[in-house]
């Protein structure tokens, strides 16, 4: 199983990533302007790993594992 995406929003982390670096957004505006990550809260962790790291996809992790990605990790 891998966490690709917003389920609240239906957003995948590709767009979220895409969304922020062309508005410049933070992790708060991005989750104000759309809603990501604000509502179940699920895929928080996951959303603040994808735009510090830029990967869209991930296994199921622990919010320390997540914590440790660095932004040289491709996979």
């Amino acid at each position: 199983m891998c966490v690709n995406r917003c389920i609240c929003t239906n957003l995948t982390f590709a767009e979220l990533i895409v969304r922020a670096q062309r508005d410049r957004l933070t992790f708060e505006s991005l989750r104000q302007c759309t809603g990501a990550a604000g509502d179940c809260g699920l895929c928080e962790p996951y959303l603040k790993a994808a735009l510090r790291t830029g990967r869209t996809s991930f296994p199921v992790m622990t919010t320390e594992e997540l914590d440790q990605l660095d932004t040289t990790d491709p996979s």
